[in-house]
């Protein structure tokens, strides 16, 4: 009989921490969901251009070709490059997230229903979650020369959504200017 009010115990303790878990995060992600409405204006995908450099063959061949060339070096710099390019791809997906949020927020103040844009921004998420882990294992893979990395189509998807949070805050602020455009000639 203690065995099953013990194990009961335990398992509403589990049950308690992980609502508590839940919760922080959900407040956590809450107080980092507010966006400063002018953020994305200044955003520029340029920020992001060094990343497309950090694993260039070039590179290799050069260091390669100097007198002194060791290649624990060359593995050493690789390995370097590659952190350097996983700190890159998670400020790129915090970049992501910020402006796919400012999407949605747009999209819910916009004055007309567009399920369509929205199922289009849920796409776009998941196709740029997609080609981070892509890339994440071609970083793995890389070391042994079975993968290229290509960051192109991550810095697209990135531009674009800039792009549609760009085209949506304008929509936005043009009928706002309408209706206040029309409420100043019936007043």
């Amino acid at each position: 009989m203690s065995l099953v009010i013990c194990s009961a115990a335990f398992l509403a303790l589990l049950v308690a921490l992980a609502f508590v878990v839940l919760f922080r995060r959900l407040a956590t992600t809450a107080k980092s969901a507010s966006i400063d409405s002018e953020w994305w204006r200044d955003f520029s995908i340029d920020r992001y251009r060094p990343m497309e450099r950090l694993l260039f063959q070039g590179d290799w061949e050069f260091l390669a070709a100097q007198p002194g060339f060791c290649p624990s070096i060359a593995r050493r710099l690789k390995s370097q490059r590659r952190h350097l390019l996983r700190q890159y791809l998670r400020r790129l997906g915090g970049d992501f997230d910020k402006l796919h949020r400012a999407a949605k927020l747009l999209l819910l103040h916009s004055p007309e229903d567009r399920p369509d844009l929205a199922m289009a921004l849920l796409k776009q998420r998941w196709i740029f979650l997609c080609n981070v882990a892509g890339l994440h294992c071609r970083l793995v893979l890389q070391p042994v020369g079975l993968a290229e990395v290509n960051l192109g189509c991550l810095l697209e998807a990135l531009g674009s959504m800039r792009d549609q949070v760009a085209g949506l805050a304008a929509g936005l602020q043009t009928s706002a200017s309408v209706r206040v455009g029309v409420r100043a000639a019936s007043g």
